[in-house]
């Protein structure tokens, strides 16, 4: 009986948390979560996107010698492909909260929302270089989404 009660009250009240976020966030991709998912989602596609450039480039660089040039390979991408995976999910994250953000201020999610966000995203990434690299890196975002 007490277990039935409990299974009751948690469902019950799992239920009220999932209608109260639903009414603050209707949209299933505008859900804070989201963030924290394309930055994931960002930072696996960097480390193996990354780790295969990184392979092709230690093994060239490495000297000559097939123990060399594996021992080479196997060292680049462990020392870089997490660095491009981080670099990747700051990105990821930062384009994911810009347009979650736009999504909740605007009410709507269209093109335009990644257009803004990825043209904001190379701007704030861009903005320790000056105001002629965050217009260029914000030209740059923008365009290629």
């Amino acid at each position: 009986r007490y277990l039935a009660n409990h299974l009751a009250f948690t469902l019950s009240s799992s239920l009220l948390v999932q209608l109260r976020v639903e009414k603050r966030w209707p949209n299933p991709r505008s859900r804070p979560w989201r963030i924290v998912d394309d930055c994931g989602g960002a930072f696996t596609m960097g480390v193996i996107g990354g780790g295969v450039f990184q392979a092709i480039k230690g093994f060239r660089n490495a000297p000559v010698g097939i123990q060399h040039r594996l021992r080479g390979s196997v060292n680049a991408v462990r020392i870089r492909a997490p660095q491009i995976g981080g670099s990747f999910a700051v990105w990821g994250g930062l384009f994911s909260t810009i347009d979650c953000g736009l999504v909740r201020m605007r009410g709507k999610e269209d093109p335009w929302n990644s257009i803004t966000s990825g043209a904001l995203t190379g701007a704030v990434l861009a903005a320790r270089s000056g105001p002629l690299a965050m217009v260029g890196s914000a030209m740059m975002g923008g365009i290629l989404l």
